[in-house]
């Protein structure tokens, strides 16, 4: 009986966090969005990277026309590979910054939720403050290539 009435209770105060959660989240919250893409594209991080990338490739590509024909073919997948590796971390590194910035932007405009243009997968974001965001880094807003 004791342990009924312990399950019963505890059933309840779980429930009670539970209504008490979704009420005191309901009011107030706002999702907005910003266009990645576009902010991206003006970003310098992402430009640094892209220059780095480009410079990397450059060597390698020097690197195989100083190579015989057979050997240059065998060293093209390493490098190929090594390639897509940098440039992966390349483009998180650059990422890591933006959000890093984001999240600062956030923090001064007290927004709870942020989301990527296009990542949400139900809802619909109240309104994309990607100018906003843009104007906070100190970049020009450019029309958006569609």
């Amino acid at each position: 009986m004791r342990n009924k009435l312990l399950l019963v209770a505890a059933a309840l105060l779980i429930a009670g966090f539970g209504i008490w959660g979704s009420y005191s989240s309901a009011g107030g919250v706002e999702i907005v969005s910003v266009d990645l893409d576009h902010i991206a594209q003006l970003h310098p991080a992402f430009e640094e990277a892209q220059a780095q990338l480009m410079e990397e490739i450059e060597k390698m590509q020097a690197e195989l026309e100083e190579m015989d024909q057979e050997e240059a073919m065998m060293m093209q997948q390493q490098m190929d590979m090594e390639i897509e590796q940098m440039a992966m971390q390349l483009q998180q590194e650059a990422l890591s910054e933006v959000q890093g910035e984001i999240q600062e932007f956030a923090d001064a405009e007290n927004y709870q939720y942020i989301v990527a243009d296009g990542m949400l997968l139900a809802g619909e974001p109240q309104k994309d403050i990607t100018p906003e965001v843009l104007e906070y880094m100190g970049l020009e807003q450019e029309p958006i290539e569609e």
